[in-house]
């Protein structure tokens, strides 16, 4: 077992607490356990290895132990659809010289706290805060280097306008900001949007006209129910 690299069990019936004994496995890199019945917290040590973490759609409580901020070779969190508490770190969705993740999901939870006014992702390519208790306002500073994937969606306890700086992210192609308690108007400044395919605002308070910066790009889907199209 202790040259285990992978493991994967999806789809099961397990249930309990995860085995902490698996922190034991010195060159474990995936540790995948998905759509199980996984109850109690996350355990606070993984292995030093481990670039893939899924454990998405399990019923586990408690908060995200700060250990997993120090895996600096880790690159995909998912744990979205579980029970969580308390709020996102801090290294990932801000600078830090470890954390390298570059599809971060934890969507579906009861994740609460308010975001920071600034969000540097130097590696991410996805980001899924959607459907938790976030507080305040979206971050006003969004500094990225390949984000493709932006999905911040029934945020329902927000408040304020959308980022005019998320119009700066060129690199995207999907951005959902729907159900998110959003006001104001769309920001011009996402007629910078180079790349985009997929563009979500339905469900907010937004008030004015679709820009026709955003009429004009060949998005393949534009949802923008509760504002007012094109005049």
């Amino acid at each position: 077992m202790t040259q285990l690299k992978y493991l994967q069990v999806e789809n099961g019936q397990f249930t309990g607490r995860i085995p902490t004994q698996l922190s034991s496995l010195p060159r474990l890199s995936e540790y995948t356990l998905q759509r199980n019945f996984l109850e109690g917290p996350i355990p606070i040590v993984f292995p030093p290895e481990l670039q893939t973490l899924k454990l998405s759609t399990n019923l586990l409580t408690g908060t995200i132990p700060e250990s997993l901020q120090t895996l600096s070779k880790l690159l995909t969190v998912d744990i979205s659809n579980n029970m969580l508490t308390g709020t996102i770190l801090d290294d990932w969705i801000s600078p830090s010289d470890l954390v390298r993740i570059q599809h971060l999901v934890v969507r579906a939870n009861f994740l609460n706290g308010t975001l920071p006014s600034t969000i540097q992702l130097h590696h991410s390519r996805l980001l899924d805060l959607s459907f938790n208790d976030f507080t305040g306002t979206l971050p006003e500073t969004w500094v990225t280097h390949g984000l493709v994937h932006l999905i911040l969606s029934n945020l329902t306890r927000l408040n304020g306008t959308i980022p005019t700086e998320l119009g700066n992210v060129g690199t995207l192609r999907s951005l959902d900001l729907g159900y998110s308690q959003l006001r104001g108007t769309i920001p011009t400044e996402f007629g910078n949007f180079f790349q985009i395919e997929d563009l979500r605002l339905q469900g907010n308070h937004l008030t004015g006209t679709v820009p026709t910066s955003i009429a004009d790009k060949r998005i393949v889907l534009l949802v923008c129910r509760q504002a007012p199209v094109v005049e």
